[in-house]
């Protein structure tokens, strides 16, 4: 008897330990997606008008085609927007964001196509001080200044030639 109350024992312990184990876990909220995303065919077109002005500019003035795109893996971007961040507290920036900047290489006997890149540059607003709690900067903005005191990120991968999307 005492062997059969035993094992109902165990057992409701085992169903209680998974249910408690199973409900700890934390569920992963759904992602929504933000409102500034585009259509596919809004992006096309978007790439055509840029390959119908500057890139046809390049070609028929230089004679070649630069690059018009740039890769940087999810890795890097997640890398250096916690980098941002780490940096952008440490400072006492807040209403962080990141500016992209199209920039070019300057050309060498080796490099003479491709020259085009980007740079990624924080921007925010130091309304924070070391310190304090709370933010008195009622006016926000959409288009903070640059951070310069925290490196811009660049080295993308370019297509060359360009990959059409």
């Amino acid at each position: 008897m005492k062997r059969a109350s035993n094992k109902k024992l165990m057992f409701l312990f085992a169903v209680f330990f998974l249910v408690i184990s199973y409900s700890c876990q934390k569920k992963q909220k759904e992602i929504e997606k933000p409102e500034k995303t585009i259509s596919v065919e809004e992006a096309k077109e978007l790439q055509n008008n840029h390959k119908n002005l500057h890139a046809r500019i390049l070609r028929d003035t230089f004679g070649y085609e630069d690059t018009r795109e740039f890769w940087f893996s999810m890795k890097e971007l997640e890398e250096y927007l916690a980098y941002v961040k780490q940096e952008a507290d440490k400072k006492g920036y807040d209403n962080l964001g990141i500016r992209i900047y199209l920039a070019a290489y300057p050309p060498t006997p080796e490099r003479k196509f491709g020259l085009s890149t980007v740079f990624l540059a924080p921007t925010g607003d130091r309304t924070k001080e070391k310190g304090s709690i709370i933010d008195f900067d009622f006016m926000r903005r959409d288009n903070e200044p640059n951070i310069y005191e925290i490196d811009p990120l660049n080295k993308a991968g370019n297509g060359i030639p360009p990959t059409d999307y």
